[in-house]
């Protein structure tokens, strides 16, 4: 899999072993098989063995006796008197102990809460620091009440921070060497000079498409105000906004050369790669001036001066989402104007027009159904029958009016084999099983995973039964569908 992050880099990722593939199974119904999942399933005790209170005040003065007791008294000051906790740590047959102050429980607690969903609420830190023994062991109870229910779950063991935080790597030997499930990052891909925003991978030709766009506000701004041609200019600067960069890769292994770049003068907000049957194959970038780009992958290499865009196609607002269907060789392209265009990319026109019933963020094609997927502002989802022409509406997911008040779709993802539908909102995400008949289809939710973080993309892994989803923290989760929880971070 690959995972995008707006400090320009793209990295590329895969897990060692080969899995068999599965049908679906969890608590919808779908059949229970045994495969490999991604991670450790990790059995880590700890518990809270005792405490002491360090740190003395000095005896050398009365100036540095003052000074001492009041920071002993403060919980904000990094010095003076305070409590050590020596945790007890039991990994299989091995056990240490370790000797942690609150602040490092704090620590991991925040970089827990900023990937992780549910994670248990950690004892509120108190401003003046107390001593007293009830106090001290109320505060051992619910201290390690809290590490218990926390390294008690999966995705937290899956963690680099948290196997840290024990010291597993320390006192077990051979711990750190790779896992035939441990995903290992592979090669990446840097973007010189914006964030990528988008990208497309086709394995079969090795090509990859990299959607960068400037990433600052402010920067965006200058830009633009320099493109403004004055009246003693010969020609507007025309600085780039975004660019759309073709990567093909190595025969020998992942490794990614950059052929081609298109620059463009508005902000590329979606990328698609649409295969040809004579080999050779289109690079496809949405704009936010209401076209799209393209990039012969044929072509020659260097920077393709002017930019080209596809004839006949412009919405009057920016362009949200595009897929491509290969085998019919169109493009579906929809923009925040609620227009859905379809383009003939044979004959460089367009087909024809639809209108979907709120504005479009984000769209997935399934090849095998002929189904085109449309993530609505209004928080559901519309399903298209791409088996005629012009497309018919065949269902929204789920059936409300455009002001139900949910959040809108952020990201989508579908199983061709089992149905299901995979939606990602700032709510959480959302399991529906779809259902088609002759006439019609219809979906049905069975199930919801909380979530801590705004999700940017999904991806269903049918192999492993795992939902993989990146967020805008830049961290990427996996979701064991079996479970009903976070199972990798």
């Amino acid at each position: 899999f690959l995972h995008r992050a707006n400090d320009g880099a793209a990295c590329v990722a895969h897990a060692l072993a080969v899995v068999p593939l599965a049908p679906l199974a969890g608590r919808s119904g779908w059949p229970m098989s045994e495969c490999q999942k991604v991670g450790q399933d990790l059995s880590v005790d700890v518990t809270v063995a005792h405490y002491d209170i360090v740190g003395g005040v000095r005896e050398d003065s009365s100036l540095h006796k003052a000074v001492d007791a009041f920071k002993a008294r403060i919980s904000l000051a990094s010095s003076g008197q305070h409590v050590v906790w020596t945790l007890r740590i039991c990994f299989e047959d091995k056990a240490w102990s370790l000797q942690k102050r609150f602040s490092d429980v704090a620590h991991l607690h925040d970089i827990l809460r900023r990937r992780l969903a549910g994670v248990p609420e950690l004892p509120p830190k108190s401003t003046v620091r107390q001593f007293s023994m009830d106090y001290l062991e109320a505060r051992k109870a619910s201290l390690q009440r809290y590490l218990q229910q926390t390294f008690k779950r999966r995705d937290v063991m899956n963690m680099a921070e948290a196997q840290a935080f024990v010291a597993l790597a320390e006192y077990v030997p051979n711990f750190r060497h790779p896992k035939c499930s441990e995903p290992i990052q592979t090669a990446e891909v840097r973007e010189a000079k914006f964030g990528v925003v988008s990208f497309a991978y086709d394995p079969n030709s090795g090509v990859l498409v990299l959607g960068a766009s400037d990433m600052s506000w402010s920067s965006r701004m200058d830009t633009k105000l320099t493109n403004i041609k004055l009246p003693w200019e010969p020609a507007a600067p025309n600085l780039p906004l975004s660019h759309m960069s073709l990567w093909r890769q190595s025969p020998a292994g992942l490794k990614f050369e950059m052929q081609a770049i298109s620059r463009y003068t508005s902000v590329i907000s979606s990328c698609a790669f649409m295969a040809r049957p004579e080999g050779v194959g289109t690079c496809l970038c949405g704009l936010n001036d209401g076209s799209v780009g393209y990039l012969h992958a044929s072509g020659g290499g260097g920077v393709r001066m002017p930019p080209e865009t596809l004839p006949l196609l412009k919405h009057t607002a920016g362009v949200a989402a595009i897929v491509a269907d290969s085998s019919e060789q169109r493009l579906f392209s929809a923009s925040r104007d609620k227009s859905l265009m379809v383009y003939d990319m044979k004959r460089q026109q367009l087909a024809y027009e639809v209108r979907t019933p709120t504005a479009t963020t984000c769209m997935h094609y399934c090849q095998e159904k002929k189904q085109l997927f449309c993530g609505m502002t209004s928080g559901s989802v519309v399903v298209y029958d791409a088996a005629c022409s012009p497309i018919q509406f065949a269902s929204i997911i789920p059936e409300m009016g455009p002001d139900s008040g949910l959040s809108p779709i952020l990201a989508l993802d579908f199983d061709t084999v089992a149905g299901v539908l995979f939606t990602a909102s700032a709510a959480g995400l959302t399991i529906w099983t779809v259902r088609s008949s002759s006439a019609s289809s219809w979906g049905r939710k069975v199930g919801v995973l909380d979530v801590q973080a705004k999700p940017t993309s999904i991806l269903w892994a049918s192999s492993s039964r795992e939902l993989l989803v990146g967020f805008s923290t830049g961290s990427v989760v996996v979701f064991d569908i079996d479970l009903g929880a976070a199972s990798y971070a």
